[in-house]
């Protein structure tokens, strides 16, 4: 049993055996070894693989819950906020590509993954809510505060 000081480390196949549950909503360890490269998770990093600590992977889960929850909000309300595409955000919030080090792609994955809100035009490309990626900023920000990385 692991104290306080020690927290449980996974491997992103332990996590995604372990809440097999988040399958069901596209989750794998691929996609969570980019969250915790993308410093959504904490853990620890080997020349092999990531290990993750459990407490922050059910942080996340709990984060995409709530995003998950104001997306039926938003539905509800219809309120008419901006979406923009990942290079649009990319290029008005340009310190997520050094500080965070995301790029168009990751932000897709967090689109796919529901930790973005938005929606797809007919074209079948993602238009996300600048509001939501910012709360998605504050979340990493707040993960790696340890690491003394901070937009």
């Amino acid at each position: 049993m692991y104290s306080s000081h020690h927290p449980q480390l996974l491997t992103p196949d332990q996590l995604i055996h372990k809440y097999s549950q988040l399958e069901n909503v596209g989750w794998n360890a691929s996609k969570i070894g980019t969250f915790f490269s993308a410093g959504l998770l904490l853990g620890k990093r080997t020349p092999v693989r990531a290990y993750i600590q459990e407490s922050s992977f059910k942080e996340l889960v709990e984060y995409y819950n709530k995003v998950l929850m104001k997306c039926s909000i938003d539905l509800e309300s219809k309120k008419h906020l901006d979406h923009l595409s990942a290079e649009e955000l990319l290029v008005k919030h340009p310190d997520v590509i050094t500080v965070l080090h995301w790029n168009a792609s990751k932000i897709g994955i967090f689109f796919n993954s529901g930790l973005l809100r938005g929606y797809r035009n007919g074209e079948s490309r993602a238009l996300i809510q600048e509001l939501s990626f910012e709360e998605l900023i504050r979340y990493a920000n707040r993960v790696n505060r340890n690491r003394n990385v901070d937009l």
